[in-house]
């Protein structure tokens, strides 16, 4: 507690005095005459000069304690602290002192003097017989007419004054008896748990950066399209700032750029890519893992366009090469690249060839089987037939039995009547 000594060159004495809880205990009693003509001549005297100081003329200040010897009635002792305080706080019209000046006070100190009785709170016990209630503390009651109270907590074993009212930006805090405005301007806010308090953007406070971290939307980017990306600056209170993306430095491995602005653009790839972006702020390095999907199969290089997959040929063949064409046979097999991809073989492997043989069914000679193999998940097999090998249209087998062995199928046709019948096997994706 704040405490200012002040003395009246006409009537030396000091303006603060403990009271004894001895004294305190006999004012309980508002019969009490004893304690209470002790308790008058102990404070008279302070009260005077504390009034005298805050510029109230002798007379007035007299008022303040007049009555005192002459009403000895209990309702009287009951309140006549708290009258004689509000007294002095009503004539005090003086300019806030230096010190209410330095804590940002806007009005007289005066004005900041406690209510009177029935608005203090004070600690439960402390009434008389009318109901009036008594201060637990006379000492602190009268220091507070020359000292203005702090818009924080303070604590002692008679009392407790704590912050009530913290607005949006911590500008203001109130109580019933004062007012203490504090930074300026409606531009920063508290966050708050039970373990701490961030004062996200209050003016003066003090953060380092500790690193970079960068952010996009998605950590996956179609090729050909284009993906922003964000740079934050890590800070010690776990918080992040943002950074603007063009005060950034980027680069980039994998297939994939960056511009200026931060925004970056997918290559084309032949399968799903990693890319990696890096950020350089202030000395500091964030990077950033991206993967480029391949969302157009046949679309790289000089691969583009040839009806193969590209992730196909460049596992087989690598980049640029010509064995890698729809129409050529690398292996010797007799089949070429566009149908051994499509019938899930392998281009560089002449063991690896699709097999038809058509057989006789013993003892029904109105019958033939179809075997082929390999069968390959993700393929459609469907058997066609028709009646010369060079003219006439392909048409579905219809009238059939199947059945699966491993990777073989056969299929029996039960109506190959006629001089002559020939087959194929279409193979298909979906």
């Amino acid at each position: 507690m704040m405490h200012q000594t002040m003395t009246d060159p006409q009537t030396p004495t000091t303006d603060s005095l403990p009271t004894r809880r001895s004294l305190l205990s006999h004012l309980r009693k508002g019969g009490d005459d004893a304690g209470w003509t002790t308790f008058y001549d102990t404070y008279w005297r302070l009260i005077f000069n504390v009034a005298r100081k805050r510029g109230i003329s002798e007379p007035d200040a007299q008022k303040a304690d007049h009555g005192f010897e002459t009403a000895w009635d209990e309702e009287w002792r009951a309140t006549w602290l708290a009258t004689a305080l509000q007294r002095v706080k009503s004539q005090v019209h003086t300019p806030p002192t230096a010190s209410a000046q330095r804590l940002g006070l806007r009005q007289p100190a005066a004005a900041w003097c406690p209510q009177p009785a029935a608005a203090r709170r004070e600690p439960a016990g402390w009434h008389s017989q009318s109901g009036s209630r008594l201060p637990h503390s006379i000492g602190f009651a009268l220091a507070l007419l020359a000292a203005a109270a702090h818009a924080g907590p303070r604590t002692s074993a008679s009392y407790a004054i704590a912050t009530d009212i913290a607005d949006i930006a911590g500008r203001r805090t109130t109580s019933a008896n004062y007012t203490n405005t504090a930074s300026a301007g409606g531009i920063t806010g508290l966050s708050a748990s039970t373990d701490f308090t961030a004062k996200h953007g209050y003016i003066a406070q003090l953060t380092d950066a500790t690193g970079l971290t960068l952010t996009a939307v998605s950590l996956n980017v179609n090729e050909t399209n284009t993906l922003q990306l964000a740079a934050w600056q890590t800070l010690d209170d776990a918080t992040f700032l943002a950074v603007p993306a063009a005060s950034v430095a980027w680069s980039a491995t994998g297939p994939f750029t960056i511009a200026a602005s931060g925004l970056g653009t997918a290559g084309i790839v032949y399968q799903n890519t990693s890319a990696t972006a890096q950020g350089i702020y202030l000395g500091q390095t964030g990077t950033l893992g991206l993967t480029v999907v391949n969302t157009l199969p046949d679309n790289f290089g000089t691969y583009a366009g040839d009806g193969l997959e590209d992730g196909w040929q460049v596992g087989y063949f690598g980049l640029d090469n010509s064995l890698a064409a729809p129409a050529a046979d690398p292996d010797g097999d007799g089949q070429t690249n566009l149908f051994e991809f499509t019938a899930g073989l392998i281009p560089i492997d002449p063991a690896s060839r699709f097999i038809l043989t058509i057989a006789p069914v013993v003892g029904v000679p109105s019958q033939k089987r179809l075997l082929f193999s390999p069968l390959v998940a993700g393929r459609i097999y469907s058997v066609e037939s028709r009646s010369s090998l060079t003219t006439g249209a392909w048409a579905k087998l219809i009238g059939t039995t199947q059945s699966d062995t491993g990777s073989e199928r056969t299929v029996t046709d039960l109506g190959a009547t006629g001089e002559m019948k020939f087959y194929r096997v279409n193979v298909s994706t979906p």
